[in-house]
């Protein structure tokens, strides 16, 4: 895999602006999502400013599924 090569399970979604090539979306989970472009891997969290206690350990799950993913564990 190059640095120009999306990891394996990443989909490809068009830029339906027409203003570039798109981006890359990869595995998921709850409030944790996975993006790629330009050879960077990047995890992005949906939270608001505050959680609950609950909430905090659904996003240590959610981060956990989609890091075993990103490392093919899953």
């Amino acid at each position: 895999m190059t640095a120009n090569t999306p990891p394996m399970g990443f989909v490809h979604v068009p830029d339906t602006a027409g203003l570039g090539d798109g981006h890359y979306l990869g595995p998921a989970a709850g409030l944790v999502t996975t993006s790629w472009d330009d050879g960077v891997t990047m995890v992005h969290v949906d939270v608001e400013e505050n959680l609950t206690v609950e909430q905090a350990r659904q996003l240590l799950m959610d981060l956990r599924k989609v890091l075993a993913r990103l490392e093919g564990a899953d």
